[in-house]
């Protein structure tokens, strides 16, 4: 098998937690098998104690330290096997292991019979022609026309009358008042000029300067191994670096932003920020517990 070879190792929708695992341990164990490499040498070459690599292999995480050593473990066994198992990781790490719910579909629509349709187009037929013979009203008598053509005589007689009343009075023409123009001078000239000046100068806008600071990281494990991860500080946080310091290595990190530090043995750590000492030995976390997403800046603002 070439280096770095991808394996399929998506397991199947609805699988449990401990399917995944029983999966992947399996995955491991016979690529293992197939390299000719003994639990022993791998034990050696990644300093991992043999029980947490059997239980990694059997799939029974009961032994592990906790979730995030775990993790860490699978990602550096699969990384020594060339395996690429990240998608089964973030899986465990977001917890989309979980059963799904079965899909449902809805019957199709019945389609209604043909006796019904033609029953419905009758009905619609008899409804139409029953609302034509109700809406008929009988036409106009005679009389009724004569009176209405009397009453429009008598209103356009006096419509003729208002229209001669209102011809005979003379309408009253608006006054226009004189407009007068100012000669322009050499002094309103020089005004003018300087007020243009003053509204172009308004309108120039002064470029914000942003401050762009740099992050210079070196951390140390001084009195112990220290497995750690690195990650931005947005929303969510992205991972930027992930590594097992061996007691006396150190690792340098530059970055934008302040990143956040989870770390299992963070006790044995001593963090430096611009060749400025933040965190001492002993200064973080607890024994026995791990620390997560802490903040990595100074208390004042940066040179």
């Amino acid at each position: 098998m070439s280096s770095n070879e991808v394996i399929d190792e998506k397991p199947e929708k609805g699988l449990s937690r401990e399917a995944i695992l029983l999966e992947v341990g399996e995955l491991l164990k016979n690529e293992r098998n197939k390299k000719s490499i003994s639990i022993d040498m791998v034990a050696n070459a990644l300093n991992f104690r043999k029980i947490y690599l059997e239980a990694l292999e059997s799939g029974d995480w009961s032994h592990m330290p906790g979730e995030v050593y775990a993790l860490g473990f699978l990602r550096q066994y699969a990384t020594y096997l060339h395996l690429d198992l990240d998608h089964t990781i973030e899986k465990l790490k977001s917890g989309h292991y979980q059963l799904t719910k079965p899909l449902t579909f809805p019957d199709p629509p019945v389609a209604p019979k043909k006796s019904w349709m033609m029953v419905a187009a009758l009905a619609f037929v008899l409804l139409f022609v029953g609302i034509n013979l109700f809406d008929h009203t009988p036409a106009p008598l005679p009389s009724q026309l004569m009176q209405a053509s009397a009453v429009h005589t008598q209103a356009a007689a006096k419509l003729n009358t208002t229209n001669t009343e209102v011809g005979k009075t003379p309408i009253k023409e608006p006054a226009v008042e004189p407009v007068v123009v100012s000669p322009l001078t050499s002094d309103n000239h020089s005004k003018l000029q300087s007020k243009e000046k003053i509204e172009k100068s308004a309108k120039v806008e002064i470029p914000a300067t942003k401050k762009v600071l740099s992050y210079h990281y070196k951390l140390t494990a001084v009195t112990g191994d220290v497995w750690l991860q690195l990650h931005d500080s947005n929303e969510p946080p992205a991972l930027i670096r992930e590594v097992l310091l061996k007691k006396g290595e150190s690792m340098k990190v530059t970055y934008s932003q302040a990143l956040r530090l989870t770390s299992g043995n963070a006790l044995a750590l001593k963090i430096d920020l611009n060749n400025h000492p933040i965190v001492q030995v002993s200064q973080l976390g607890e024994k026995g517990k791990v620390l997560r997403s802490y903040l990595l800046q100074k208390k004042k603002p940066l040179p």
